[in-house]
């Protein structure tokens, strides 16, 4: 099993998540995170990768409505998007 101090340099070393640690005193008080990525695989692997990192049974996702021209909208900008011009 790791110590401590061998975690904290791990988490020093996660630049690429450096946000989360940030704001890691925040987050852990949240029973609950929305988490609104993009409806494109890499979106999708970023939730997945959040849903793991802050707590799955926490995680809500947020699917986004279905469109005309593709199964559902990419993201929020494209929903809102849509919205304005019907």
């Amino acid at each position: 099993m790791f110590g401590t101090s061998v975690m904290s340099r791990c988490y020093t070393h996660d630049t690429k998540y450096q946000y989360l640690w940030n704001c890691k005193e925040y987050l852990k008080k949240a029973s609950r995170i929305i988490l609104a990525t993009d409806g494109d695989l890499p979106g999708q692997a970023l939730a997945e990768e959040l849903a793991r990192r802050l707590g799955k049974e926490r995680c809500w996702r947020v699917k986004w409505p279905k469109s005309y021209e593709v199964n559902h909208f990419k993201d929020a900008n494209k929903v809102r998007y849509q919205c304005l011009y019907i």
